[in-house]
């Protein structure tokens, strides 16, 4: 008998690449990807709803454990007079190509954890939106 879960898809392989370089030391990342859907009756409606998708939009969040040889904060912490607005892909599988591409994103935070009590390894999230289109797997930009 073939092992159903054979095709499941796991975590093992994703990675983030912001402008070609990995972030090191990724745990997690995530995604979410909406379209913002126009609702609306009228005359011709005969009493149902009408709905349209509109604006699409992809957004969400990164996470790691900080490096001292590759901060990340160094990626994706915009300054007043720097602003940062990567090219990111989210890999689900680098070795299978299998990635979400932004042409560009926008990093609107970068939080940072210290347990001085606990002492543990050092951990930051971040959270991202896309800036104009993106690209599911499979697809490209133009």
């Amino acid at each position: 008998m073939a092992n159903p879960a054979a095709t499941a898809l796991m975590g093992l392989d994703g990675e983030v690449a912001l402008d070609g370089t990995d972030i090191a030391r990724l745990t997690q990342w995530s995604l979410t990807a909406t379209a913002n859907i126009s609702e609306w009756g009228d005359s011709d409606s005969q009493g149902y709803t009408n709905r349209k998708a509109a604006r699409h939009d992809g957004s969400g969040s990164i996470e790691g454990k900080l490096d001292s040889a590759a901060e990340a904060y160094d990626v994706v912490v915009s300054t007043p007079s720097v602003l940062v607005e990567p090219e990111q892909k989210l890999y689900i599988d680098k070795s299978d190509a299998l990635y979400w591409q932004f042409p560009c994103v926008v990093y609107s935070n970068f939080n940072l954890t210290v347990n001085t009590d606990s002492k543990e390894v050092l951990g930051w999230s971040a959270d991202y939106g896309a800036s104009g289109p993106f690209y599911r797997p499979g697809t490209s930009a133009p």
